[in-house]
């Protein structure tokens, strides 16, 4: 089983700062590729904001994974409710700007499942993301 714990920040002010993510994929509890940069300017069009952090996290850690290289099951983990309900589907994404990124996550996680992985989505709360989270921050 893998894990894709997921975080993102803006810094030093939210909205306004500097988006950053960072993101951890595990297997049986091993890293086993990790990631973390600042969201790209050419997304800023969107806002500057934690929320397009977190989404651009969560992007780029299912990115990462190759869908042929085996079939197996994936739990995202993240301490973002507004990303696991929206991307899962259990919230309406209200904000204009948050759409394209949820669908980019939503196409990612159906071809994962096309592929035959079983994926599920998990909040966490933030104490226990402490690993994305200091990923993330590295880059604000």
């Amino acid at each position: 089983m893998y894990t894709l714990e997921f975080d993102g920040a803006c810094e030093p002010i939210n909205p306004g700062g500097i988006p950053a993510y960072g993101w951890a994929l595990k297997r049986n509890n091993r890293i086993v590729k990790q990631d973390g940069y600042r969201v790209p300017e050419s997304l800023f069009c969107f806002q500057r904001t934690n929320n397009v952090a977190e989404f651009y996290a969560v992007i780029m850690g299912l990115g990462a994974l190759n869908p042929i290289e085996k079939t197996d099951e994936l739990v995202i983990m993240g301490d973002s409710k507004l990303v696991i309900n929206c991307v899962s589907g259990k919230w309406k994404t209200k904000a204009a700007h948050l759409i394209p990124l949820r669908d980019r996550a939503q196409f990612l996680i159906n071809e994962l499942v096309d592929y035959g992985w079983t994926i599920s989505l998990q909040w966490i709360p933030r104490e226990m993301n402490a690993y994305a989270d200091s990923l993330s921050k590295q880059y604000c």
